[in-house]
């Protein structure tokens, strides 16, 4: 850790300036032209980051009647980072130091928009801030200074809001489910194929699903009847490929009107 610090005082001959990290046993410093030079604790002296209040799969199946989602990912941790002099043993320059983890984020979205430096590995489906381990396509962080090709939020793979006219599905008919895409990867040899996921009322239901022009997702006839007389019932779906989630789309019923009616949610999504 590089730290600038003006006017820093010169100190007496066997003295040192030690960095210390929240709870974890002081450091040596190294002073340099522009301050200090730390490195920093060891992973068994780091504090653990919280874990989010929902997790991963729930945020996932779980969409907001606004049609967005509104659970947050606990990505980092706060601590003091101070510069204490072996002299006095005394802290005289102080600021808080983040430990942060982009694997938390589950979603291309929610990761390039991270306040730190995250990469989305899109074929293995993961947030990363080493973009070195990326097989293939990667997507680099809005907050990441290193600037790919693909960089930010507009080139993640994600669903399309369907039209008024196509958002509307028949209840009790068998009908294929089409929605387009944005940013789909390319299949690789050997992948697991592609499957649309549908919780109905508790009930998870797997449907085959293709690809078709290279950006619509289109998921097999199937029928769906619901016991629920509620007005609204929102039902998850979401659109799996090489096993892994790509992205996610609630679809509502309304039973006076016997249809469905599509609703986008989560980073995975536009709208």
């Amino acid at each position: 850790v590089q730290l600038t610090i003006r006017t820093l005082p010169d100190l007496p001959l066997g003295a040192k300036y030690k960095c210390v990290f929240g709870d974890a046993d002081p450091i040596d410093a190294t002073v340099t032209a522009t301050g200090l030079s730390c490195p920093t604790p060891d992973l068994q002296s780091r504090p653990a980051i919280p874990t989010s209040s929902v997790s991963a799969a729930n945020s996932v199946l779980t969409p907001s009647l606004t049609g967005s989602n509104q659970n947050t990912v606990t990505d980092h941790v706060l601590v003091p980072l101070s510069v204490r002099s072996s002299e006095t043993n005394k802290d005289f320059v102080s600021r808080n130091f983040a430990y942060y983890d982009c694997s938390r984020h589950t979603t291309c979205s929610s990761c390039v928009k991270a306040q730190w430096a995250c990469n989305w590995c899109v074929h293995e489906n993961r947030c990363t801030h080493n973009a070195s381990t990326c097989q293939r396509t990667v997507v680099s962080g809005e907050n990441n200074p290193a600037h790919l090709m693909t960089h930010g939020a507009a080139y993640c793979p994600r669903l399309k809001r369907p039209s008024d006219e196509d958002d509307l599905v028949p209840s009790g008919v068998a009908r294929e489910l089409v929605l387009e895409a944005e940013n789909l990867p390319h299949p690789q040899a050997g992948h697991a194929g592609f499957q649309c996921l549908v919780d109905i009322e508790g009930a998870k239901m797997a449907i085959g699903a293709r690809i078709e022009a290279g950006r619509y997702v289109v998921c097999d006839k199937t029928t769906v009847l619901l016991s629920s007389v509620a007005f609204f019932l929102f039902l998850p779906f979401v659109f799996v490929w090489f096993r892994l989630t790509f992205g996610s789309h609630a679809v509502g019923f309304r039973p006076t009107k016997c249809c469905f009616i599509s609703k986008l949610y989560d980073g995975g999504c536009s709208t």
